[in-house]
């Protein structure tokens, strides 16, 4: 009888589809988008998370949740100390004082943005 490999540094989407993992992966796919955080946002925490001592198995060991619905969610923080996603937070931040900076140099200009 052959044995099942366990992957200890795997996200849901490298493992074997079972029946809980393919409901579990049919609602991150069915969350509201106006809910999610950005995709590049999305991506980039669960790099963190891969790269993370407390990854097991699609879970995270400091909190129980499972990273890849946590980090879809913009309310949510990873529970590591320090926190692992505060970069990925801090960059999108500064994206967003870049756009609302440009926009309102555009603007303080006299040009107008076409909406």
């Amino acid at each position: 009888m052959e044995e099942k490999k366990f992957c200890r540094k795997c996200l849901l989407a490298d493992m074997e589809e079972t029946d809980y993992l393919l409901h579990l992966k049919a609602y991150i796919a069915a969350y509201p988008l106006e809910k999610r955080v950005a995709d590049s946002v999305y991506k980039a925490r669960l790099e963190q998370c891969r790269s993370c001592e407390h990854l097991y198995q699609g879970m995270c060991r400091k909190c129980g949740c499972f990273v890849e619905l946590r980090a879809l969610k913009p309310h949510m923080d990873c529970p590591a100390v320090p926190p692992k996603w505060m970069a990925v937070q801090e960059a999108e931040i500064g994206k967003e004082v870049e756009i609302k900076n440009g926009l309102e140099e555009t603007v303080s200009k006299g040009n107008h943005i076409q909406l």
